[in-house]
């Protein structure tokens, strides 16, 4: 039965992904969206020991990522299983299959894209850590989908956040994000610069004297000194 329920979910996933192109399957899947993520892909992202049973995690991630890339759920849609579908991306996000943490990567990626305007502040600080933890993975793979998502997670940031009362948890993002700047990996310090750009739009000033604190320590200054350029131009 826990086979059957990978192959399900591998052929649902591959349905899902051809759905454009069946117009009628669209129709017919669309209204069942939440019912198809709350009681079917859902519960079989809970943790289990086995093989069998990580096999299946992956599946069903992969599957709620097809899903979310399908947009046969809106934001207003994921709403009602906002709560239950983040709770098992971030479990999923730290599992010990690698496969299962990159697409999970991917799903929550997807998950900011789509609920943009529905996460409040406190949803939004609770997620990083795990995500900060991810940009340690032994899987560059994995760390370049962290870095993909923390640039979504961003754009989830209300336009109104009070940078004064979230300062900590702003100084929190931003050191563990710096760190980055000054990975052993070329393409990891590129992208991660990039995505700082992005947030240094949320408290440019805090994340300057971030910046300031940590520079001297890095191996080379190239990537600081492009930030630097990018804050000194906001400030």
């Amino acid at each position: 039965m826990e086979v059957g329920f990978a192959s399900f979910f591998s052929l649902l996933s591959r349905l899902l992904m051809n759905s454009e192109k069946t117009r009628a399957l669209e129709e017919q899947f669309r209204p069942h969206a939440l019912t198809i993520i709350s009681r079917m892909i859902l519960p079989n992202c809970v943790w289990s020991g086995g093989r069998t049973a990580a096999a299946i995690r992956t599946a069903a991630m992969s599957c709620l990522w097809a899903l979310l890339q399908s947009r046969w759920a809106t934001g207003d849609m994921l709403e009602a299983v906002q709560h239950d579908m983040m709770t098992q991306i971030m479990s999923c996000l730290d599992d010990s299959n690698q496969s299962t943490r990159q697409v999970s990567c991917k799903v929550l990626r997807l998950a900011f894209i789509l609920l943009q305007g529905h996460l409040d502040v406190d949803s939004l600080h609770q997620v990083y850590p795990d995500l900060l933890k991810r940009l340690d993975d032994n899987s560059d793979d994995v760390r370049l989908a962290t870095i993909k998502t923390i640039s979504s997670y961003f754009s989830c940031f209300p336009e109104e956040y009070d940078r004064a009362l979230y300062k900590a948890h702003m100084e929190a993002i931003y050191k563990g994000m710096l760190v980055h700047l000054d990975d052993p990996s070329s393409n990891i310090q590129s992208e991660m610069l990039e995505v700082l750009k992005q947030a240094a739009g949320i408290n440019p000033r805090l994340l300057k004297d971030q910046l300031d604190a940590v520079r001297h320590k890095h191996r080379v200054s190239e990537y600081c000194d492009q930030l630097a350029d990018c804050l000194q131009q906001m400030l």
